[in-house]
């Protein structure tokens, strides 16, 4: 079982099958897919590091679904019943709750309610700190699903030089990388690059590919680079700081083949942005940017005025459009192309 961001189960599968070659997926609940590979154990297990849209691998045990809405005696119920081989085996367990969802209770009381049930079925102590076996166990809305995690921490998790208080999770910048659908860009552009995660996952998914960055912020721009030549791509990275509206003077014009980004959107700063004129002025940007054909793949929670603002700008084609959940917020990833002029 594969966890990501719910909204993006269309990447994980896409990704499955391009890695893992035949593979049958079952969504589990929003945010998780059960996959069985024709492909041997041994090759599965060496593909998990090659998942980039992945969050965490687990192995399922059981999946039960809720009364609606659940509560936490449905929870110590759905466990009690379970039997689990590895926790007769063991001599301690732990349980790692994870919760996603409303409720009127918190991950610490589903992993205390779960536990005491797997106590009172299996006898086996409960060791927070040293156990032998780990339980994981997920309510995800009304599902519960009960594995044994196969990963720890997120995968390609990684400390490097320069990190933002907020920043692009590393899964949602590859979704967006991998909606650009190219096959071998010659020059990939985020001219909002912030940390510089999306470049970061533009080079690992395109080795040849020159990768342009820039953002008003010096800091970013320079913690941008840090970033990139950290991963080795520093002989690829071309990164400024520089304004949006000043690219065209920077970067190679007419010739790039994804512009891919995370512009400013959100509560805080739609205050101080009118989005139509907003997104009006970076279609017509792109327009002189990218070759045609190229792509545009941007994430926004103002929707409307971005489709509002394609329709007014022309010249683009809608490729696909993915509504993402990333902490308090669903923003959408919108993929669109340049048309050819005429």
């Amino acid at each position: 079982m594969f966890t990501t961001n719910p909204g993006l189960e269309p990447v994980v599968a896409e990704e499955l099958v391009a890695t893992l070659g035949p593979v049958t997926i079952t969504p589990a609940a929003p945010g998780y897919l059960l996959a069985r590979a024709e492909a041997p154990e041994p090759v599965v297990t060496a593909a998990w590091p090659r998942l980039r849209s992945v969050q965490h691998v687990l192995s399922p045990l059981a999946r039960r679904t809720l009364p609606d809405p659940p509560s936490l005696a449905d929870v110590r119920a759905a466990v009690a019943e379970l039997e689990l081989p590895a926790l007769r085996a063991a001599r301690s367990f732990r349980v790692e709750a994870v919760r996603v969802g409303q409720h009127p209770f918190t991950r610490v009381e589903v992993a205390q309610k779960a536990g005491g049930a797997l106590v009172a079925r299996h006898g086996t102590r409960v060791d927070l700190s040293a156990p032998e076996v780990t339980v994981r166990v997920d309510l995800a809305g009304r599902e519960l699903l009960v594995s044994l995690p196969l990963t720890h921490a997120p995968l390609h998790t990684a400390e490097r030089p320069f990190r933002q208080r907020v920043g692009l999770k590393r899964n949602v910048a590859f979704a967006a990388v991998h909606l650009a659908g190219l096959t071998a860009p010659a020059h990939i552009a985020d001219p909002f690059c912030g940390s510089g995660t999306i470049l970061l996952e533009a080079g690992y998914a395109h080795p040849n590919a020159q990768l342009w960055g820039s953002d008003w912020v010096a800091r970013a721009a320079q913690g941008t680079l840090q970033n990139l030549e950290h991963d080795g791509f520093g002989a690829r990275a071309h990164v400024q700081p520089l304004d949006v509206r000043a690219i065209r003077d920077v970067y190679p014009v007419g010739r790039v083949d994804a512009v891919i980004c995370n512009p400013p959107f959100g509560v805080q700063v739609g205050r101080k942005i009118k989005f139509f004129g907003f997104y009006r002025g970076v279609l017509e940007l792109m327009k002189e940017v990218l070759r045609p054909g190229g792509r545009l793949v941007l994430l926004t929670d103002r929707k409307q005025a971005f489709d509002d603002a394609l329709r007014h700008v022309g010249g683009f084609r809608r490729l696909r459009a993915l509504r993402v959940e990333t902490g308090e917020l669903a923003p959408w990833l919108v993929a669109v192309e340049r048309l050819s002029p005429g």
